[in-house]
């Protein structure tokens, strides 16, 4: 991806004076406090920076590109969470089925500036997806989760939590 020479030209020059006119101080103050404010994903809302989150990505998938490349010089730790949201999105729209809470949930990440978590990684099986002590199990309520999480991104301060488990039937799903 970051080798590719189709780079969306007018996204990487808006971003770049996004950052450095608009961002600058909001980009120190999350690296002072060690966590994103939702103001600033809501900003990037605004300027349509998640406008492929969700069932969008393959057909703009260089302005996510583009828009991630100019974050990681700016921040890594801001790239970083605005991966995971576009991971969650991702994840929201391939598990969910209702589309009525996909849509609500990817207008509040697209809109809304809320931030995601994703739960993966585990004490004793780090991020393989296939072997995941994490259970998800059904009860006359809804669903119940077991297990232990480590290294959650964003789980400080997020507004949503995609948490990665393997169900009865051992199929995978957030």
């Amino acid at each position: 991806m970051f080798f590719s020479k189709n780079w969306d030209e007018e996204v990487k020059t808006d971003c770049i004076n996004f950052l450095k006119d608009e961002m600058k101080n909001e980009i120190q103050d999350c690296e002072t406090r060690g966590y994103i404010h939702s103001n600033f994903f809501k900003a990037m809302g605004k300027r349509g920076y998640f406008s492929s989150v969700g069932i969008n990505l393959k057909e703009e998938f260089y302005l996510y590109a583009t828009v991630l490349k100019e974050l990681a010089k700016a921040s890594g730790s801001l790239a970083l969470s605005y991966h995971i949201n576009y991971l969650s999105g991702y994840a929201i729209t391939t598990y969910i089925k209702d589309s009525n809470r996909q849509n609500k949930y990817v207008q509040a990440i697209k809109q809304e500036g809320k931030i995601c978590a994703f739960a993966l990684t585990e004490p004793m099986h780090g991020s393989d997806l296939s072997s995941l002590d994490t259970k998800i199990t059904s009860d006359k309520e809804g669903y119940v989760l077991s297990g232990i999480k480590k290294y959650i991104v964003n789980g400080v301060n997020a507004d949503l939590y995609i948490v990665a488990g393997q169900k009865e039937d051992n199929i995978y799903t957030t």
